[in-house]
């Protein structure tokens, strides 16, 4: 055997006898080591079982991982068992290339307070500043993650959910600088499943997700939406199938597009009580870009949706309430998370309006403008829908009131431009409504509406009518033309009204009403001798005045067309022929009447 044969044969031996001891002693060697430097590395207890290393073909296989919170005692992470593979010939190359890394059973708590997480100290531990650039010669091919368990709990909002059966596959990482593809599959613990797959392009710094989410309940999102109004309970499950493309260089900068759905939709306030539901909601995104303020929609439909609104006896609805209850529950917890940080107040700002202020207030200008929310809806629909309203802050009787089978339609819907708006609706037991719109949504200082009804019960309305002027309406059926326009600000609106078989009550002994009127008086010498009702109320106004109000700019406008009635001449002859339509259209100087020095003058039982 030759010298160089001989020498070749030691260094094999050599590398063999290497490879064997490592694959004997490794595995203990690298047990030992974690569970004895775990905490130093981590700060944290780390437990590890068996380990085995197989030097010749470079597999690694952990049995157990077990990493503790901070009392060294309650789980943070564990997995039941590990298998990798190292290429060793791209090793001796000089590539860390991971052939596979397969993790079985995990099991993950995320605990959450405020912006601290139960890991990150873990995280500042790993912290490495990098000098340069360079990339990291490591590749990992066919990363599964199987059978596994994650659970979230943030402390301070009250959410709680859980992950069942997270399935996890990555086909492969290269941290060199190629393409990445992520799969991700996982049950959640309240019912659905999501579906994900990720394409990125890590050389570009684009990505491309495609997620689908089917069944999943709506009430782990109760927490979050308490942060808004605090809902009793959130009910309902949400199909999603969408698609995302972006840059990791900016976060903001996707665009979004794809299908959403809610099915069973309930939100319930503390009392149990339904203030919304919808049977079905349907949205089709066309496209959502956050960088240029646009989503568009090419559908947005609502199936069966039902609305509960009540005004209490304070006169705030039952809405309102819930957003002010968040307020103040956030404001409460705030205060306790500032009580328990270590917080010098020593240089303390305060607000205009006192309170604290610990960080600057800004808001998010573009070009020194704030840039304006485009939305564009191609078919807006709502299909029989209800509305329940009860007003318990009147002072003598609840109003209680009912809009069924309603139905909405606005063709292309626009949050800024001038939409078209139509709508119907049964009122009551057996009235009817035509709605029609036209105009901005927000800026309504340009607008049309129009408003018919027929076969109202006025009976219904007495609630109102005794609160006003003090009279019980006990029987008649209404119908209205409504015309309302505006420009610039200034309302100028026609009530066409008309009464059949109208009967008032005299006024009830005892009530203050607002307005101090002759209301049954008026009804009556209004009152044709076919008892028909039949008048035009004009009205005029600023809908820029904080003060102004739909109802009751008309109910004091009525009431001051029933006293010029009641103190004219032709009061006692409302049977004569001409006269009522005298009095129906001498409306001109309305607003010069002095209510107060002619309806002292009446009977107090009109």
């Amino acid at each position: 055997m030759s010298k160089f044969l001989k020498i070749l044969a030691c260094i094999v031996g050599f590398f063999a006898l290497l490879l064997t001891v490592t694959t004997f002693v490794g595995g203990p060697y690298i047990r030992h080591y974690l569970n004895s430097h775990g905490a130093e590395l981590l700060g944290r207890r780390v437990q590890v079982g068996r380990v085995s290393l197989n030097g010749f073909t470079g597999s690694l296989s952990v049995d157990s991982l077990f990493i503790a919170e901070k009392d060294d005692v309650t789980r943070f992470l564990s997995v039941r068992q590990i298998r990798t593979h190292l290429n060793v010939p791209r090793f001796l190359l000089g590539t860390y290339m991971l052939d596979e890394l397969e993790a079985n059973e995990l099991q993950l708590e995320i605990l959450q307070r405020d912006t601290i997480l139960n890991f990150s100290d873990i995280l500042q531990r790993l912290a490495i500043e990098e000098e340069d650039d360079t990339p990291l010669p490591l590749v990992v091919k066919d990363i599964n993650v199987h059978n596994s368990f994650i659970h979230y709990k943030d402390s301070l909002i009250g959410s709680d959910f859980s992950l069942n059966d997270f399935q996890l596959f990555i086909p492969g990482i290269d941290f060199c600088d190629i393409n990445t593809s992520v799969g991700i599959s996982l049950t959640f613990t309240e019912g659905g499943t999501l579906k994900t797959k990720v394409d990125y392009d890590d050389r570009h710094k684009m990505y491309s997700m495609d997620f689908k989410v089917d069944g999943f309940n709506l009430h782990g999102l109760l927490p979050y939406l308490r942060q808004s109004i605090y809902l009793g309970d959130l009910r309902g499950v949400v199909n999603l199938d969408l698609v995302m493309r972006g840059s990791v260089s900016h976060l903001l900068d996707f665009s979004l597009k794809g299908k959403a759905g809610i099915k069973g939709l309930d939100m319930l306030d503390e009392g149990g009580k339904t203030m919304v539901r919808c049977d079905t909601v349907t949205i089709d995104v066309r496209d959502l870009n956050l960088p240029e303020n646009r989503i568009s929609l090419s559908r947005v439909h609502f199936e069966r949706p039902y609305i509960r609104i009540q005004y209490d006896k304070d006169s705030l609805d039952n809405f309102t309430r819930l957003v002010r209850k968040a307020e103040q529950v956030c404001a409460e917890r705030d205060s306790i998370r500032l009580a328990a940080q270590d917080i010098d107040y020593s240089d303390e700002v305060r607000n205009s309006d006192g309170r604290l202020a610990l960080a600057e207030e800004s808001s998010v200008e573009f070009n020194g403008f704030v840039r304006q929310q485009h939305l564009q809806i191609d078919s807006l629909l709502i299909d029989s829908a209800r509305l329940s309203y009860r007003d318990e802050s009147l002072r003598y009787a609840p109003f209680v009131y009912e809009l069924a089978d309603v139905n909405i339609k606005a063709p292309n819907f626009s949050l800024s431009g001038v939409n078209h708006i139509t709508a119907d609706a049964q009122l009551g037991r057996e009235g009817h409504l035509r709605f029609w719109y036209d105009g901005r949504t927000i800026d309504q200082r340009d607008m049309h509406m129009a408003v018919q009804a027929e076969r109202i019960d006025v009976k219904d309305f007495s609630p109102y009518t005794v609160q006003m002027f003090g009279n019980e309406v006990s029987r008649g059926t209404m119908s209205v033309n409504l015309m309302y326009d505006t420009k610039n600000g200034r309302l100028l609106g026609q009530n066409h009204i008309v009464v059949r078989d109208p009967k008032v009550e005299k006024k009830r002994r005892g009530v203050q009403s607002e307005m101090n009127i002759p209301f049954r008086s008026g009804i009556y010498i209004l009152t044709d001798k076919n008892d028909v009702l039949d008048i035009d109320i004009p009205i005029k106004g600023d809908i820029e005045d904080p003060k102004f109000s739909y109802k009751r700019l008309l109910f004091r406008t009525m009431g001051k067309f029933l006293v010029k009635v009641c103190s004219s001449p032709f009061r006692r002859n409302r049977n004569q022929s001409g006269v009522n339509d005298l009095l129906i259209h001498d409306t001109s100087n309305l607003d010069d009447i002095n209510l107060d020095s002619i309806s002292s003058d009446l009977l107090n039982d009109e």
